[in-house]
């Protein structure tokens, strides 16, 4: 009686596709990453910039507006609602 290994010859081909996506996206990501970096050396930019923070003092300062924009929207809003309610 011959024995039935269709598993073990699933498992194979399971296991090399899982690597072949593996090497071929680690393949991608550095070609993505490279031509990123010689970009930046075309504009000016050093490559050891790329993984430089941005500036986050400012980005802060950002939200911080915008956050006082939206309650100053939202108090005359609220203000405006509550004088026609009053009428």
């Amino acid at each position: 009686m011959k024995r039935n290994n269709s598993s073990g010859y699933i498992l194979v081909v399971l296991l090399v596709t899982v690597l072949l996506v593996a090497v071929f996206s680690v393949y991608l990501m550095n070609k993505l990453y490279f031509k990123q970096s010689d970009r930046l050396e075309e504009n000016g930019l050093p490559q050891s910039d790329i993984n430089q923070p941005a500036n986050v003092p400012n980005a802060q300062n950002q939200v911080d507006a915008v956050r006082r924009q939206m309650n100053e929207i939202q108090k005359d809003q609220s203000k405006k609602l509550n004088d026609s309610m009053l009428k």
